[in-house]
């Protein structure tokens, strides 16, 4: 069981990376193309919009003497901007987060990219660290540096001064 734990965090672990890459991707791309995708109901409508840095979601109920479609359908709209990158955006408020409700029923939300990356980071810093702490207890290392603790009958580590729990026995 310990070891199908083990491929199950090291698979998270690169999905985690890969969507962090597309984040990075999406984050750099969003200074120059504005992207929509829109979700229509009957009864409210839902736009996700990666702008300037910062994922929107904007949701926001019909009113009632709004035309209804038949049916719900989603859009996906991806326009370049013209001229240079816009590395200003202009309703950020704090950090990139935002908020705002409407009077008729909706709100807008803005969550910027580096939250994102820092969320999908955490998984691959966790293996990372598990890994590294791995290559260093080699069988007959030190716990605390990973020093060759072969021969050495001490009880204490030469390179960083540690003591250790049992001496290695020459061989």
């Amino acid at each position: 069981m310990h070891r199908f734990g083990r491929w199950i965090f090291n698979g998270l672990a690169a999905v985690s990376l890969v969507l962090c890459v597309a984040t990075v991707v999406i984050w750099v791309r969003s200074y120059w193309t504005f992207q929509i995708l829109e979700r229509v109901g009957e009864q409210w409508t839902c736009f996700g919009e990666s702008d300037s840095g910062a994922l929107f979601i904007e949701v926001y109920a019909h009113a009632p003497e709004r035309h209804r479609l038949p049916y719900p359908y989603w859009m996906y709209v991806s326009k370049t901007l013209r001229g240079s990158p816009s590395f200003a955006p202009n309703s950020w408020h704090r950090f990139g987060f935002y908020f705002e409700a409407s009077g008729a029923g909706g709100w807008t939300v803005a969550v910027p990219h580096w939250l994102f990356c820092i969320i999908f980071l955490a998984l691959p810093a966790l293996w990372l660290r598990r890994h590294r702490r791995e290559r260093r207890q080699i069988a007959d290392g030190c716990r605390s540096c990973g020093y060759n603790l072969t021969g050495n009958v001490s009880g204490v580590c030469p390179e960083c001064g540690k003591p250790i729990g049992n001496a290695v026995k020459a061989k």
